[in-house]
């Protein structure tokens, strides 16, 4: 019985520490961002962020890091890609929409840029498509805007 009872502890709490929330998610992913620094490549930011894995949050949904990808061929030398990280709240819906998202952009391989105002302003100089965003986060308005690099 007591082995019983204590299989059954044990599967409770790997099933608790499993689940990861999207406020942990946001959390972790803000704090990651920070050592990401202009010059590194894809690779780095992937190892920092946390690679491409899934993790199911709280409500059995799956997380995806980064949670979107974006690539630009510019011209035959230059490719310009986008990795989308959940970093923000917008709405309070459990629904990641875009404008939860902050964007870091690499050059040919090389960051150039963290956040939406530089990833605006880049892809416009490269005559590429530029999503805008269409709300600002609930909270932590300047990890955003502030988290820019050139």
């Amino acid at each position: 019985m007591k082995k019983l009872l204590l299989f059954s502890l044990v599967g409770f709490v790997f099933i608790i520490t499993s689940c990861v929330s999207p406020g942990k998610i946001r959390t972790t992913n803000k704090n990651n961002m920070l050592q990401i620094e202009p010059g590194m490549s894809k690779s780095e930011v992937i190892s920092i962020m946390g690679g491409v894995e899934t993790k199911p949050d709280e409500f059995g949904k799956l997380q995806v890091n980064p949670y979107h990808y974006e690539m630009f061929q510019v011209n035959p030398d230059e490719i310009v890609e986008v990795l989308w990280y959940y970093t923000d709240q917008v709405y309070a819906d459990g629904i990641v929409n875009q404008a939860e998202l902050t964007p870091v952009v690499l050059d040919n391989d090389k960051v150039v840029a963290i956040g939406w105002k530089f990833y605006q302003n880049f892809l416009k100089l490269k005559k590429l498509p530029v999503e805008k965003r269409d709300a600002e986060p609930i909270s932590d308005k300047a990890t955003t805007d502030n988290s820019e690099a050139n």
